[in-house]
């Protein structure tokens, strides 16, 4: 009994000492809620923007949205829903705080190896969801190297949450990260999908 006791006493205390990565994302799964408007506002961490696929601004942007949603959140209380539509692309950044100012590089060890993940649902046929993780030099050049690239599809998904990840090994000169979703990549008319979960941290 003494012995059976020690052994529990031990592997509690091993238990105790794991701890996971530190989450990189703020927000990443979107609980925190805008300021003022709640309909207008993406959440607190995300930034949204429109382009075109040449990567060009536009003036009309009215087909385009990002927008927490509490139906049928894969896990918590919301989720978020992209729209995009008339060859746009909806664009959506990580955006963290770094030495007090808002930025979207997320600082990172040169050489290791980080995680990436998130969960998706693309009901619509023809809707494509990209994730990206993109690395960058002290300089904030990006790298030509490992980037960590998810494709998100209805085929893959449907009417359900589907987890996506990818685990990347870096460069010893990556400085920098920025983690970046774009809808609207898929064949014309409304594009609409869910983001949920968002994950990327150092890998242990």
């Amino acid at each position: 009994m003494i012995a059976r006791a020690l052994l529990v006493a031990s592997l509690v205390t091993v238990a105790a000492g794991l701890t996971a990565a530190p989450e990189l994302v703020d927000n990443p799964g979107f609980e925190l809620p805008p300021a003022g408007d709640e309909g207008a506002a993406v959440a607190p961490g995300w930034q949204v923007d429109i382009r075109s696929r040449d990567a060009a601004e536009v003036a009309d942007a009215s087909a385009c949205s990002a927008r927490r949603d509490d139906r049928a959140p894969h896990s918590g209380g919301w989720c978020l829903r992209l729209e995009a539509g008339g060859g746009l692309l909806t664009q959506l950044w990580a955006e963290p705080e770094i030495e007090g100012e808002r930025g979207r590089l997320i600082p990172v060890e040169g050489g290791r190896r980080y995680d990436f993940s998130y969960w998706a649902r693309v009901p619509d046929p023809g809707t494509i969801l990209v994730g990206h993780v993109i690395f960058y030099d002290a300089d904030r050049r990006a790298l030509q190297g490992r980037h960590a690239r998810l494709k998100t599809s209805a085929d893959q998904t449907g009417d359900r949450w589907l987890r996506f990840e990818r685990s990347v090994p870096i460069e010893e000169e990556a400085t920098f990260a920025v983690v970046h979703f774009a809808c609207g990549w898929g064949s014309g008319g409304r594009q609409t999908a869910w983001l949920d979960d968002v994950q990327f941290s150092l890998h242990e």
